[in-house]
């Protein structure tokens, strides 16, 4: 709580994860656009050796990577913002600035 919170769900093996990590995460903008956002990159191929892993892909019913998920400040779970596939940066900036 605190401030808002974005989990992004990816694997090992994605290339749309890549993707979002290369033209959305990295990009400057969007890491300014960051600065006030708890941010949490969940890596399930990891799963087996992690149950925290699990049971946060459980609890986000994340069955495909990659998904995005947000939380406002309140710690409350901005179900209608999930992302559940590839977004542009441009899309991205928007969600967030909505949220933060």
């Amino acid at each position: 709580k605190g401030r808002p919170a974005i989990v992004d769900f990816r694997t090992n093996v994605c290339p749309k994860c890549d993707h979002i990590e290369e033209h959305v995460f990295a990009d400057g903008e969007v890491q300014k656009a960051l600065e006030g956002f708890a941010t949490i990159q969940v890596n399930l191929s990891d799963r087996d050796e992690n149950e925290e892993i699990l049971t946060l892909q459980r609890k986000h019913d994340v069955l495909a990577v990659p998904v995005i998920v947000f939380y406002d400040s309140e710690g409350n779970f901005l179900t209608e913002k999930t992302v559940a596939d590839e977004i542009s940066k441009e899309d991205f900036l928007r969600l967030i600035k909505d949220i933060g």
